[in-house]
């Protein structure tokens, strides 16, 4: 909880000429990472342990930096390696797309599928965990391709827990970017194709399925719900970030050390 009351939050942000945004979306913004961090609090109430773990002190309420990099929580006490890490996703995306068409949350398009692969090398300094390629707008093609990028150190390992994964998956996947995507691919509409990958469309519908797959219970654990929580905070601290760096208010260091602290990053 200290480390969230910690943030600066975004009132002394804009406190000063109002923003680059002008008063009142600076005023919106600021309502939201609010909201986002009450419930960050609330989340962090149900999924902290009753006592500490052995060793740091008996009954010690953790910090939520450690819950969030809880050894528990990591991929490496599901897979020895990084090839075993890297089949996680796999079932992962196998059994979302199962309750996603078991719900009837969406209609899966005939012949959709996903082939999940190594980042390329190339790519990796780009795509630290994972990405998603849709099949081309004006082919017959109706596989979605998925890039996972294999941890390669324990810090790594760290971040590719399993809650992380399920969230990658719901946001890129199913029923996230690739479900919608493959259904915009089959639009008659050539101007609907060409749009096809605008990001104003793609992540607004990623990000709300974040929240649909909480609402129907599809995961509901304490700890996912902290993580969903969590990636909600520090997409809305990268909005001010990205126009405050962008414009020369702050220094590349400065916007360094404001992600960790204000979006809690380990």
């Amino acid at each position: 909880i200290r480390d969230v009351e910690r943030s600066r939050g975004l009132g002394d942000v804009y406190k000063r000429q109002g923003g680059p945004f002008g008063p009142r979306p600076a005023e919106r913004l600021i309502l939201l990472e609010r909201a986002i961090q009450h419930g960050i609090r609330m989340v962090y109430l149900r999924a902290r342990p009753a006592k500490a773990a052995k060793g740091r002190g008996e009954g010690r309420t953790m910090r939520l930096s450690e819950l969030l990099s809880e050894d528990r929580i990591k991929v490496g006490l599901e897979a020895e390696d990084k090839e075993e890490a890297f089949g996680i996703y796999q079932r992962t995306l196998e059994a979302l797309r199962g309750r996603i068409k078991e719900l009837g949350i969406v209609e899966l398009p005939q012949g959709e599928f996903i082939e999940v692969v190594e980042t390329p090398a190339y790519l990796r300094p780009t795509i630290p965990f994972a990405a998603y390629v849709a099949p081309e707008a004006f082919g017959w093609s109706m596989k979605g391709i998925m890039m996972v990028t294999p941890p390669e150190t324990e810090e790594m390992l760290v971040h590719h827990n399993k809650f992380d994964v399920m969230n990658t998956v719901v946001h890129e996947a199913y029923p996230g970017h690739h479900v919608q995507l493959v259904h915009a691919k089959l639009s008659r509409s050539v101007v609907r194709k060409a749009l096809l990958e605008a990001s104003e469309f793609v992540e607004g519908w990623a990000h709300y399925c974040e929240e649909l797959v909480l609402e129907e219970g599809i995961e509901d654990s304490p700890l996912y719900r902290l993580k969903v929580y969590h990636d909600a905070l520090w997409r809305a601290v990268r909005v001010y970030l990205d126009v405050e760096l962008s414009t020369g208010m702050i220094s590349y260091k400065e916007a360094v050390r404001k992600l960790v602290e204000d979006a809690l990053l380990p």
